[in-house]
């Protein structure tokens, strides 16, 4: 109904812009026939805009290293934020604290996934290594037997 929202919308941002956020109000837009709310964010800014260049292609490279999370993972997390979400019961927490818990409940969520990924690309690099051994071995298993042929002939 247009009485009431009919459903939680949600705002991802560039890592680390959520310390940097001062305040923030959620605004009845009246002007439109919609059941969508409005939100202002005010934001500080000058600690980003005082990054110069060196600093900056250094941080690029620095994130070039770091997992990068695709759809599926953003998908699980918003999944996870959702179910963490569905648990707080209006008892448990006020409107002031909302804010706060939301975005405690995002960084938890994608820690845990980024943390999951590590750990599944560790898996793949000790499988691969173990792959790579067994290859090495057969090979020196090989030459090893090849000597010895060669030895007898």
């Amino acid at each position: 109904s247009r009485d009431h929202s009919s459903r939680i919308d949600y705002i991802f941002t560039s890592e680390g812009i959520l310390g940097q956020i001062l305040s923030h109000e959620v605004l009845d837009i009246e002007d439109f026939t919609t059941d969508h709310k409005a939100l202002t964010i005010k934001i500080e800014l000058k600690e980003s805009i005082d990054l110069n260049r060196k600093e900056y292609f250094k941080q690029i490279k620095a994130e070039l290293k770091r997992i990068k999370l695709e759809t599926e993972d953003w998908e699980i997390i918003a999944e996870r934020f959702d179910d963490k979400l569905l648990d707080i019961t209006e008892n448990d927490i006020n409107r002031e604290e909302m804010w706060e818990t939301m975005v405690a409940i995002y960084e938890e969520q994608k820690t845990n996934r980024i943390n999951e990924l590590k750990e599944i690309r560790e898996k793949e690099k000790e499988k691969e290594n173990e792959e790579q051994q067994k290859t090495e071995e057969r090979i020196l298993d090989l030459l090893i037997k090849e000597t010895r042929n060669n030895q007898i002939n």
